[in-house]
């Protein structure tokens, strides 16, 4: 269970449907040297080669397993900051195309329907225990 809130920039958890490793495949590459952090819904998703995650701006911040869903959920959560995907409208575009949903991080309610999964990517990006 997660205590309090996690810290985050403000953000859009994008969800995109993913059946084995090679999800990283169909992303658009990350421009610059940002990095996106991605949650998996099952353990599987999570066999990417280093390499690939790394040469496309992407990190791993856990498996998630979400009440409700059947193990081995088909998909993977991006947490993109709204300041990146703002100053790449084409690259946001591209992305929000691929997705099966999105989900703004300025809802409270969605905040707290994916705190623990929040957490692994606050976890990720070093920010849990800010502000």
């Amino acid at each position: 269970m997660t205590i309090g809130r996690p810290h985050l920039p403000d953000a859009k958890l994008v969800r995109v449907q993913a059946v084995d490793g090679s999800w990283i495949d169909e992303l658009p590459p990350v421009p610059l040297d940002e990095t996106v952090t991605v949650t998996v819904g099952a353990a599987p998703l999570a066999a990417v080669p280093a390499d690939d995650l790394v040469s496309r701006g992407y990190r791993i911040a856990g498996i998630v397993q979400v009440a409700g869903q059947p193990d081995g959920a088909a998909y993977v959560d991006l947490l993109v900051p709204d300041a990146l995907a703002q100053a790449h409208p084409g690259w946001w575009r591209t992305l929000v195309e691929l997705s099966e949903r999105t989900f703004a991080l300025a809802h409270g309610p969605v905040r707290l329907l994916f705190a623990d999964e929040l957490t692994l990517h606050a976890r990720a990006l070093g920010t849990e225990h800010r502000g």
